[in-house]
Formats: structure tokens, sequence, C-alpha cells
């Protein structure tokens, strides 16, 4: 699962990974570590990129 220039976000601190692409990035170590199951890769990446969200928008990232 690579990620694209495109999925990055641009801030005032610089370049910073989209909440999706950051959730790629930890699932896609899980998978390859074999503690997520392949096949249940799209669903982890989208409950990860929901709570980073959350974690955002509360000011705790």
């Amino acid at each position: 699962m690579a990620i694209s220039n495109e999925d990055r976000n641009e801030s005032d601190e610089g370049r910073r990974l989209s909440s999706e692409s950051l959730a790629t990035l930890v699932i896609d170590a899980l998978v390859d570590s074999g503690i997520v199951k392949r096949e249940d890769a799209e669903r982890a990446i989208r409950i990860a990129t929901e709570e980073i969200e959350v974690r955002r928008i509360m000011g705790n990232f």
C-alpha cells in the first residue's frame, strides 16, 4: 500500500500526512507483521482514519 504525494496535506508546519495516509501506513505495518490480516486491512484503515480524525479535531494529535 504505497502512499502517493497526492495523499499528503500541506500545513504551516510543513508537509503532513493526511489521516487516511497515516492510517494506511500504520495498518500496512501491522499487515506486514502479521497482526492484521490482509483481507481486514481496508476495514482497519477506515477505523484508524476515523480515530485519527477524532483526535485531530479534539486537538490530541
